[in-house]
């Protein structure tokens, strides 16, 4: 009996494969198209061969990609027929596979459109087609073929795995050909923070775009593998030999310690007696040194939503005099007479609860560069390090 249930949904389906087909080869041709010339600039020939090149050269592999396509155009209320014409296009054979491949609900919003008249032109969507085609199969072929068989996988996970910070360090320490390399082995998103990283040096920023323009010219080049791996090494060892390195996490507990009213002070003391260790901490910590530190522009979108009371939390917070002006001259005058007259009520607050008060606006600065930090292109450990420098072996300080 359920071997009997279970032909006979197999036959229902079958049938429904069958009558998709027939309702596509009855909506759009499959035969050569007709007519003159398409706006694409091809000739009716030129489109013919191209349709029937693609029927040759498609792969059951590729079905995974005409899918997602074909499901982008039935979601898009101006090319939903196009996934008509596209299963057309492929042919009986490979439309049968793909079409049964979708999901049912796909399978019959494809069965609705072909029970329509076609809108607009099919010379013009079939000749866009095929370029979408091709566009999505190099983008097949070069995340899914040739550069993952080219790549060292175990190279590619410890690269996956290595602290960001460390990034403009290793890359300087390279030759381009390698520093290419190395970037092939890197994701998207790492690849934009390190974009981001360098946003401050525009000839940095230059320089690491046109290598990532000629990334495929080191696809096959696994030989420079090995150099990455050895610079790799030499930078860790210089990072285990560094004598400051194993304190510079207990120099931002004792930053944290020392309560916000100092630690900017405390940060600029430790910077006079050591620079290296004073300017990781200003990248690396958040503090109200930090807010001053923005720019003028970031300030103001930081502070958009405050209202005028917490703008007079923030100036009653401080005891220096500049630090005081330099808020108020983010605003226009007749706000700044407002919150003027509102540091006058919080004056006539009780030492403890404007205590309270000043800890909690400090904290939410503080919390909102963190956020802006975090929501930013490349994260938080881009935006500290986004004045970093990258240039190729010979013309960086890199040891």
């Amino acid at each position: 009996m359920g071997e009997s249930f279970g032909n006979k949904k197999d036959e229902e389906k079958k049938e429904d494969t069958e009558l998709a087909e027939e309702a596509i080869a009855a909506a759009a041709p499959a035969g050569p198209i007709d007519g003159a010339t398409v706006k694409s600039k091809l000739s009716i020939a030129e489109l013919n061969s191209k349709i029937d090149a693609l029927r040759g050269q498609h792969k059951p592999e590729y079905d995974r990609f005409v899918a997602d396509l074909i499901v982008s155009y039935l979601h898009d209320p101006n090319r939903a027929y196009w996934s008509v014409f596209l299963l057309d296009m492929l042919g009986r054979e490979h439309a049968r596979r793909i079409f049964e491949g979708l999901e049912s609900a796909d399978q019959e919003e494809v069965m609705r459109l072909v029970k329509h008249e076609a809108p607009g032109d099919k010379l013009d969507a079939t000749a866009e087609l095929l370029d979408s085609y091709q566009m999505r199969l190099l983008t097949f072929g070069w995340k899914g073929g040739i550069k993952s068989r080219s790549l060292d996988a175990e190279l590619q996970h410890t690269i996956s795995q290595l602290p960001f910070e460390d990034l403009p360090t290793i890359l300087n320490r390279l030759r381009e050909p390698a520093i290419r390399r190395f970037l092939l082995y890197m994701d998207s998103k790492a690849l934009g923070q390190l974009l981001r990283s360098v946003r401050k040096n525009p000839e940095s920023q230059r320089f690491l775009v046109s290598l990532m323009a000629r990334m495929p010219e080191s696809v096959q080049d696994a030989s420079v593998d090995q150099e990455i791996r050895a610079q790799m090494q030499a930078h860790f060892n210089k990072k285990h030999d560094d004598l400051y390195l194993p304190y510079l996490t207990q120099y931002e507990e004792v930053v944290g310690m020392v309560g916000d009213e100092l630690e900017d002070e405390v940060i600029d003391q430790l910077g006079d007696a050591n620079p290296d260790v004073g300017a990781y901490l200003k990248k690396k910590l958040v503090t109200m040194g930090t807010f001053f530190a923005m720019e003028l522009e970031d300030k103001k979108d930081l502070l958009a939503a405050f209202t005028n009371n917490d703008y007079a939390s923030l100036i009653s917070s401080m005891d220096n005099e500049g630090m005081r002006a330099e808020i108020l001259g983010l605003l226009e005058a007749t706000r700044r007479e407002m919150i003027v007259e509102q540091l006058s009520v919080l004056a006539e607050e009780s030492k403890l609860d404007l205590a309270e008060r000043h800890k909690q606006i400090r904290k939410r600065i503080r919390s909102l560069i963190k956020q802006t930090r975090a929501g930013s292109t490349g994260g938080e450990a881009a935006a500290v390090m986004e004045d970093a420098v990258i240039s190729p072996l010979g013309h960086s300080s890199a040891a």
